[in-house]
């Protein structure tokens, strides 16, 4: 079971009915773009949608410094958790 700030399930509940994917399936996909961030695009960019679609709050920001902070090993641990 993963917590989501309040707010946040709604969001992602939209990018993944619009990507087609489970939420499931479209978390796991974000996380591995981030692991795998190449510098080439922006974030946004990266999990298609345009900079005016983004709301992310700032708790959901943080979110994703933390698990870009986090090591190899334990990203690839919560992303099993994740699975």
């Amino acid at each position: 079971m993963l917590r989501l700030p309040k707010g946040y399930h709604e969001q992602l509940a939209a990018i993944s009915r619009k990507n087609r994917r489970s939420m499931n399936s479209e978390i796991t996909l974000l996380l591995e773009q981030f692991v795998a961030k190449d510098g080439a695009q922006s974030d946004v960019e990266r999990i298609g949608m345009a900079p005016s679609e983004v709301k992310l709050d700032e708790s959901a920001l943080k979110l994703i410094q933390k698990f870009q902070e986090l090591s190899l090993e334990k990203k690839k641990a919560l992303l099993d958790l994740l699975d």
